[in-house]
């Protein structure tokens, strides 16, 4: 049986359909043998495996017989487990709903919630579980979504059926919102991945309801719902920290909390590089303990830290428009299986998009990227770059053009693949134009940029972009830089880091600045992982320029690259589980190290880059690049960016300006997008309040000169009034 079985999975994953079948009837014999309660839990499993096959093979009608016959097996089982019940009777809908028999799907996906909320006991479909008596379980936020799901279907264009429907999606978000809260950080985004699509229908919902109601609680919901969908993991982690500086938490837990962190990353990263290793899963499991009963042990000591951790409130439309200076627009893009939709807000103006895009907008997004990613491959291609440029700005901007006319300040927050385009670069249409006529190279060449329009910054989302309060540490020193040497010979030993170069001017830049601003500079030798990790958290501009690593499947394994000290030492990669786990209160973190902005693309949290991991450990704000930026072009753009920043100006605009001044002195062939558009800023854009350099010198002098012509004046009155005293008493 157990020989058997390995066939079945063998079979399933070599989509070997026939010969699944096939290994399945014959275990199904061998089974009915030896008939006894546990052959009945197997006959149970081997039935829904031979569903599937029978399923995959196009033959429905069998497999609803196959999958009838494991229900009423694991039903005769002892002690029967609810969510292997559930499981089969989701299958059930499933094919019936493939066979357009909806009314018996939804009899199946409720009879799937009644198996694993042992609450409701009411076998028909209209009964409905309370809120408060959901388990936290996988099954159940599946069984809410499907059940949804179908009466939506049946009943489309009954109002009731479907505010009815949209209760059950939201149901489905609260349970994966509170499986989200608990497991590993992989596992979190797991959940994410899969309730995407809940999220989409939900919002979907809300929408035809407003659009057939007008009524304004139905477009507040929807836009609720885009936001809760948004970075839900890292706000959580960023409540976790406000939550510990709010609470008082004593210096000697919160290192305690930071060792076992700092364990349990070192655990994850080793079970990586070996996944087999029994040992290493129980130390990883060990750990993973001893942190969950330490934060659990704190919540119950510090309740003011356990409501801040847990507040999962999202803000408003009105909230995010009060919070919106003059000038100033909000765009949110939800990027769903079928449709993208976009939330445009400025001070006065709410607009939204739903927009059931073409199948080729992923690969649109791509061959325009590849003109960055790859740009010796495709300089010369200036026509299809101009053509892909409009067709995505048609798609992304022409629809919510009036509430970014006015606007000289742009927060966006991109979704999925959308986290991976250079905003600046997209030309605004006009949408009274007609695009069916329109030249796009014409009118790309003749539109103004969206860069050149406003300046333009990033977010996760509107809660962590305006609810997110900055740290402004003023115990901290001000400016701290790393800027590694790649010395080929002991990096040639790597496949990893055999072909990177050494970045002269990265440390020259990175020099500069610290003596500007008064601050230090680990350069060359002095770069090392062990020198980041000990002194990060003493500055309040961390800038780190040098190379990364990213891989785009597994997130963890993407790293920055230090100075390495010796052949064949593994201690010169800062892996991303090592960037969750620290404990950073900067107000800014500039990657300009190669791709710091890419990453595994994970629904609803967002690119798993290397910026977002500086976010996720406190810093309020980063600024990163999406490609390869040239190191000549990066130090140009970096010292002129950096300087702005210390005379006070806000991270956007500083960078917004330091690309316009680059493009005024580099050269006619060094002027395409590929070598300026990659650097963005994510996160708050307040300016900076720091303590060194001459652009806060300057505001010294102002001050003191005012002080000092305030002391002479009094000085002047005064000798004045005695002179006059002293004429009189003559």
């Amino acid at each position: 049986i157990i020989i058997n079985n390995v066939l079945l999975f063998i079979y399933d994953q070599s989509q070997q359909y026939q010969k699944g079948k096939t290994a399945a009837q014959k275990a199904i014999q061998l089974l009915k043998k030896t008939q006894n309660d546990r052959t009945n839990y197997l006959l149970s499993r081997v039935y829904s495996s031979l569903a599937s096959f029978e399923d995959k093979l196009g033959q429905l009608d069998a497999a609803i017989s196959s999958i009838q016959t494991a229900i009423q097996y694991a039903k005769n089982t002892h002690n029967a487990q609810g969510r292997d019940l559930a499981m089969l009777y989701v299958d059930l809908g499933n094919f019936q709903l493939q066979i357009q028999n909806k009314k018996e799907a939804l009899k199946n996906y409720h009879y799937a919630l009644m198996a694993v909320v042992p609450t409701l006991t009411d076998s028909s479909w209209q009964a409905m579980p309370l809120a408060q008596n959901l388990p936290v379980d996988s099954w159940v936020m599946t069984a809410l979504h499907l059940k949804g799901r179908a009466i939506a279907s049946i009943l489309p264009n009954d109002t009731a059926a479907q505010i009815q429907a949209l209760t059950y999606y939201i149901l489905s978000l609260k349970c994966a919102q509170a499986l989200k809260t608990f497991g590993s950080e992989d596992d979190k985004i797991t959940v994410s991945e899969h309730v995407y699509h809940v999220y989409e229908q939900a919002i979907s919902t809300c929408l035809a309801l407003f659009n057939e109601t007008k009524q304004i609680k139905w477009q507040q919901q929807a836009f609720n719902l885009m936001e809760e969908s948004r970075a839900f993991i890292l706000r959580l982690a960023l409540n976790d920290l406000q939550g510990k500086a709010f609470s008082q938490i004593p210096d000697e837990l919160m290192q305690t909390e930071q060792n076992l962190r700092n364990l349990v990353a070192e655990a994850q990263q080793n079970i990586i590089e070996y996944p087999d290793s029994i040992a290493l899963q129980d130390s990883l499991l060990r750990h993973q303990k001893q942190y969950e009963q330490m934060i659990a042990a704190l919540e119950s000591e510090y309740p003011a830290y356990y409501q801040i951790k847990h507040n999962t409130k999202t803000l408003s439309i009105a909230d995010i428009q009060k919070s919106l200076v003059p000038k100033t627009a909000y765009l949110s893009y939800f990027l769903g299986d079928s449709a993208l939709f976009i939330f445009a807000l400025n001070k006065d103006t709410v607009i939204i998009s739903q927009f059931f895009y073409p199948d080729n907008l992923n690969e649109t997004i791509l061959k325009f990227n590849a003109h960055f990613t790859n740009y010796a491959q495709h300089k010369t291609s200036k026509k299809a770059y101009q053509q892909l440029a409009y067709t995505l700005s048609k798609w992304l901007l022409q629809p919510v053009v009036p509430a970014i006319q006015g606007a000289n300040f742009i927060i966006i927050a991109p979704d999925g693949v959308l986290g991976l385009l250079p905003f600046d670069v997209l030309p605004i249409i006009d949408p009274q134009q007609s695009t069916s006529t329109q030249n796009p190279e014409k009118n790309t060449q003749n539109n103004i940029l969206l860069g050149q329009h406003a300046a333009i910054s990033y977010a996760f989302s509107a809660t962590v972009q305006f609810a997110q309060p900055p740290s402004h540490n003023t115990n901290l020193l001000t400016y701290g830089g790393y800027a590694p040497l790649y010395n080929s010979a002991l990096l040639a030993a790597d496949s990893l880091t055999k072909n990177l170069t050494d970045l002269p001017e990265a440390r020259q830049t990175v020099a500069n600045i610290a003596h500007r601003w008064k601050g230090d500079a680990f350069v060359a030798e002095q770069a090392t992982k062990d020198q980041f990790l000990t002194t990060v958290a003493n500055y309040r501009v961390v800038q780190v320029a040098g190379h990364s690593i990213i891989n785009d499947s597994i997130a963890n394994n993407s790293k920055l690259v230090f100075t390495q000290t010796q052949v064949n030492a593994n201690n010169h990669f800062l892996d991303l589980s090592d960037m969750y786990a620290l404990h950073l209160n900067a107000d800014l973190v500039i990657l300009s190290a190669c791709n710091t902005g890419l990453g595994r693309v994970a629904r609803g949290e967002g690119i798993m880059s290397l910026a977002r991991a500086f976010s996720y450990a406190g810093s309020s704000s980063v600024a990163m690049s999406l490609w390869s930026v040239p190191s000549q072009a990066t130090a140009i753009i970096m010292e002129t960016f950096t300087k702005l920043l210390q005379d006070g100006m806000p991270k956007h605009l500083a960078l917004q300006k330091a690309k316009q001044a680059y493009l005024q002195v580099a050269p006619p062939e060094h002027t395409h997008p590929y070598y300026w558009a990659g650097f963005i800023v994510i996160g708050n854009t307040d300016p900076l309040t720091v303590n060194a350099g001459w652009g806060n010198f300057k505001w010294w002098w102002v001050i003191i000169g005012s002080l000092l012509l305030g002391f002479g004046l009094v000085y002047m009155a005064a000798r004045h009034k005695n002179k006059s005293g002293s004429s009189r008493l003559t």
